[in-house]
């Protein structure tokens, strides 16, 4: 399964038409599942990549299309990847890009202080306390 993350990761890391088509499968789908379901933590690694990059990597419509299609679960994907227990810190450095990209969907969208926006979602399903929780890290 770490391999089949690592090539979707990889797809997602590429052009925008190659990441829609990702955001669209339901290979997609599995790896959110997997990053929420997995104990493994190579394979929830792999799955944020994937994740993270297509976050990342697409324009704000894909991004909107993401939300969409996962009922807004991306964003405990996010929070799960925002603990820093795996030390690795580059994909540290991605999941907070990614929370950052999908946070400005509310700025973009006016969506700011209704039940809609991304920010209330993503209080409502433990960022913030993972985000405190990162900053008290001892390796940050």
């Amino acid at each position: 399964m770490k391999e089949c993350l690592w090539a979707l990761s990889n797809i997602a890391a590429s052009s925008g038409s190659h990441i829609e088509k990702l955001i669209e499968s339901e290979a997609f789908l599995i790896a959110i599942e997997k990053v929420l379901n997995t104990k493994k933590l190579a394979i929830k690694n792999e799955g944020l990549w994937t994740i993270c990059n297509a976050i990342t990597g697409c324009d704000s419509n894909a991004r909107i299309r993401i939300m969409e299609i996962t009922g807004g679960t991306v964003l405990a994907v996010l929070v799960a990847g925002a603990r820093p227990e795996s030390k690795e810190f580059a994909l540290f450095k991605n999941v907070m890009e990614a929370v950052d990209m999908m946070l400005k969907l509310d700025l973009e969208r006016g969506w700011q202080k209704t039940e809609n926006a991304i920010a209330y979602l993503f209080e409502k399903t433990g960022g913030l306390d993972a985000l405190e929780d990162a900053q008290k890290h001892a390796d940050f």
